[in-house]
């Protein structure tokens, strides 16, 4: 039996992304990703959305993930949000998730995820001095640029930040900064993975050795002065 608060996690580009963030969990399993690019087909984005809003849950969750999901164009997504309403039933109800690295978000982009109402979660690591040692030089500038849109536009929007070398003894200041932002919904999540004997992997060595490209971290964490939410699903975690 699926549970009410089932929620479906989508990577419709697979790893791809366009960045090279150092510690980026797909770079260290690139080989299992030969070839490209990686799409979904418009027939399996039907019959996923079909067979899923065919479930009759309260909330039918939808969260798109990557590697980075915007690399599928804003015609793909407005044809999954087609089929949502092709499937779907009268006064049923359905929720949309993005986490994004932000680099293609515009304003017509904006547009389209406030007039469908998508909860977006954005890749931020801090201020730029941060952010960009890992995830790329000048991308934090593009970063705000699309919190800038994001914001015009109406959309409802979470930060979510690793925390990694570059920035783990600088907590405070990075959640100072953040706020001064205005970022009110923040998501905090590990550079960190383990051995069979429960030692920490050194990642960023691997990612050196293996190469590979982006993809966006999941999360299972979030903090915010009274209350929390998921950048995956407004009602429950993927």
């Amino acid at each position: 039996m699926i549970s009410p608060n089932f929620s479906l996690l989508i990577k419709p580009a697979g790893p791809d992304c366009n960045a090279r963030c150092a510690y980026c969990f797909y770079a260290v399993a690139a080989e299992q990703f030969a070839g490209g690019p990686h799409r979904m087909t418009v027939d399996v984005l039907r019959t996923v959305t079909r067979k899923m809003l065919r479930l009759g849950l309260p909330v039918s969750q939808f969260c798109w993930q990557g590697g980075e999901p915007t690399l599928m164009g804003l015609e793909w997504f407005q044809q999954a949000v087609n089929f949502q309403m092709q499937f779907g039933r009268s006064g049923q109800s359905v929720a949309n998730a993005l986490q994004t690295n932000g680099l293609l978000i515009d304003e017509a982009w904006a547009a389209f995820l406030v007039r469908y109402k998508f909860l977006v979660g954005v890749s931020l690591d801090g201020p730029a001095a941060l952010h960009d040692v890992y995830r790329g030089g000048g991308t934090h500038a593009r970063v705000m640029r699309a919190v800038g849109a994001l914001r015009t536009a109406g959309v409802e929007f979470n930060i979510l930040s690793v925390v990694n070398r570059a920035n783990e003894g600088r907590g405070r200041e990075v959640y100072r900064w953040l706020r001064d932002q205005g970022f009110d919904f923040l998501q905090f999540i590990p550079a960190v993975e383990t051995d069979e004997h429960g030692r920490p992997r050194d990642l960023l060595r691997r990612r050196r050795a293996t190469g590979g490209s982006c993809a966006r971290c999941s999360t299972r964490g979030l903090r915010r002065a009274g209350r929390a939410r998921c950048t995956c699903g407004s009602l429950s975690r993927c």
